[in-house]
């Protein structure tokens, strides 16, 4: 296949700022550069079939294609994006960002044109001819700047984008009108020395402290968005007290002098490859121009096409509330409490999935009214089908003041609420918030569910036939973070061996063993604190009270709980105690029936039965 590289491109690139365009360019040569620590790096000899230069270097992040030996001497690349960068000795460096093989060297057959070599003053060797046919850069691309199908492309269209900024109010020793112009987020790359972003901070974390074999230390993270992308920037130690409290939600900055390197997707979710790091030299210096920043970027996927994702990706997403469940307390694998609340959520795809909010938003969370919910960087579990779940870094948005919600509000509002709609999540819920991957208790023992090396989850509806009242109370540490139990002193002080103090005073907590029963078998449980208050309908102190001053009432109120029916959702998981292993069941929520509800699940269940 014959191929026309671009004429004029090597000079048009080594002499651009920038350029986000396909140009195709044949590379003659490669070489890697000697570098003793980091990724290798490696320098270019590309051609345009009219001059060559070796003032190409690969970026880090396109190292994969000589990895996969896709770059040879003589093969053909369309070059989509590059930055350009001066050197200390005064050279001009293009370094390419984004790459493609169109034709391999085989396919090419050999060297194309007779380029002359070209340095970066302008001066062709070996060619008496002055360049003064360089193509013209355009200021701001045309339609015809991004090819079609076609390979061949007459002159290169590089884009050179600037951005003006106007005076902000002086809140730094620096002044962006010092600075160099302002740059847009996606243009930026670890190979600038100099740059200015215009920016709004989207979200922003609290100071977090750190403790290794390294010392100690502090951190906060925030994230910035403007009109062409989006980036995470962190700040340790002393720059967390210089720029923590300058930093506001909401509002707009320039931000110049910080470090950029590849972002680490651990800790990151945003779609960029890099992210900053705050140094002493950084400059953060308040904005009252906020024209053309956005509030927000998302990239929000339909509820329906959540099915089609990766498991553990990270999206954006929106609906209306249709329901939300109460706020429950879970204790994590550190033994640390956190609150929880599940919310249902639906978009004009007719599709529901559950998506989690933790801490405090969940405990501040309104869905009364039904609102808008925009999530973004929600992560996609498979746990039960699709569900959503809220990270740390994420941002909770109630009735966002965006044109996705004022649309979504209005279908909701004018008949969305009554369709059929169908759940992705299959622990749907039932009555006030019970979730369901439903078993019954003869199944748990046939399918041997918990056995392997993680917790198994099910839910089901049984009866309580006993609880065993002896020792289900026991005196616990009375701080807030400690459950402990506490040794009598018989001196009137109780003594934590964990928190290594006396105390005056403790708390009541119940550890409860009751026996659940459906129709085809029964099962032993544990229920702890929360969970146990709900089953007996009274507080732990309450009950420690009764034992203390009225046996008969206490004996009541286990009395009534017996033979009582409700949905137990409960954690299964194969423990070893004493060299004994045994299949612990734990109830981790306890709700009421909802007849109606429950009886639509069992006439679905016999529908799908019969077909």
């Amino acid at each position: 296949m014959s191929v026309e590289l671009t004429k004029g491109a090597v000079e048009a690139l080594i002499n651009s700022p920038q350029a986000d365009s396909d140009i195709i360019l044949q590379l003659l040569n490669i070489r890697q550069l000697s570098n003793s620590s980091g990724p290798s790096r490696f320098r270019l000899l590309m051609s345009d079939g009219q001059h060559s230069s070796p003032s190409f270097l690969l970026a880090t992040q396109m190292n994969h294609l000589n990895e996969e030996n896709l770059l040879q001497p003589n093969c053909v690349c369309v070059v989509k994006k590059t930055i350009n960068n001066t050197l200390a000795d005064g050279r001009r460096v293009v370094v390419v960002l984004d790459m493609e093989i169109l034709q391999s060297a085989a396919e090419t057959g050999g060297r194309i044109g007779n380029p002359t070599s070209y340095d970066t003053t302008g001066i062709s060797k070996g060619s008496p001819q002055k360049p003064s046919s360089r193509p013209s850069v355009p200021t701001s691309p045309s339609p015809a700047a991004v090819p079609g199908s076609s390979t061949t492309l007459s002159s290169p269209r590089v884009h050179e984008k600037h951005f003006a900024a106007k005076s902000p109010m002086k809140a730094s020793n620096t002044s962006p009108s010092s600075l160099a112009k302002v740059m847009p987020i996606s243009s930026l790359n670890p190979y600038q020395s100099k740059w200015t972003i215009r920016a709004r901070v989207t979200n922003k974390s609290s100071v977090r402290t750190w403790s290794n074999s390294r010392g100690e230390g502090k951190l906060f993270s925030f994230e910035i968005v403007d009109e062409s992308g989006e980036i995470k920037i962190t700040a340790f130690n002393d720059e967390v007290d210089k720029f923590f409290s300058l930093v506001e939600q909401g509002k707009v900055y320039f931000i110049t002098k910080a470090t950029l390197k590849v972002a680490n997707r651990q800790y990151t979710t945003l779609k960029n490859d890099y992210e900053m790091t705050l140094q002493a030299h950084s400059s953060i210096v308040p904005c009252d121009d906020t024209g053309g920043i956005p509030a927000v970027l998302c990239d929000f996927v339909p509820i329906a096409e959540l099915e089609n994702r990766e498991k553990d990706s990270v999206v954006d997403v929106i609906g209306v509330c249709k329901s939300a469940e109460d706020v429950s307390r879970i204790t994590t694998k550190s033994s640390r409490e956190v609150s929880k609340r599940a919310l249902h959520l639906i978009d004009t795809t007719g599709k529901e999935v559950t998506a989690t909010l933790w801490g405090e938003e969940a405990e501040k969370f309104d869905g009364s009214q039904q609102p808008v919910v925009a999530i973004k960087g929600a992560r996609l579990s498979d746990f039960g089908g699709r569900s959503l779940s809220a990270l740390f870094s994420s941002t909770v948005m109630v009735n966002p003041d965006l044109p996705e919600a004022f649309s979504l509000r209005a279908w909701y509002d004018e008949g969305g609420y009554a369709i059929d709609s169908q759940s992705l999540t299959e622990t749907r819920s039932v009555g006030s918030g019970a979730k369901t991957n439903w078993k019954t208790l003869s199944d748990v023992k046939s399918e041997q569910l918990g056995q392997g090396e993680k917790a198994d989850y099910f839910t089901c509806l049984a009866s309580v036939l006993y609880i065993r009242k002896e020792n289900c109370l026991y005196q616990a540490c009375p701080s807030a973070d400690c459950n402990k139990k506490v040794v009598d002193q018989q001196n009137g002080l109780y003594r934590c061996e964990k928190c290594n103090r006396e105390f005056p005073n403790f708390k009541y907590r119940l550890l409860l063993s009751a026996n659940l029963a459906d129709f085809g078998d029964n099962q032993w449980v544990t229920c702890f604190q929360e969970t146990a208050e709900v089953l007996l309908g009274h507080s732990a102190e309450t009950l420690g009270q009764l034992r203390d001053t009225d046996k008969t009432a206490f004996d009541e109120v286990f009395q009534k709980t017996n033979f009582t029916t409700h949905i137990f959702r409960n954690r299964v998981k194969l423990e070893t105690y004493n060299d004994e292993s045994r299949v612990k069941v734990t109830v981790m929520e306890v709700l009421p029936v909802d007849h109606r509800e429950y009886s639509r699940r069992l006439l679905s269940n016999i529908r799908k039965l019969a077909s």
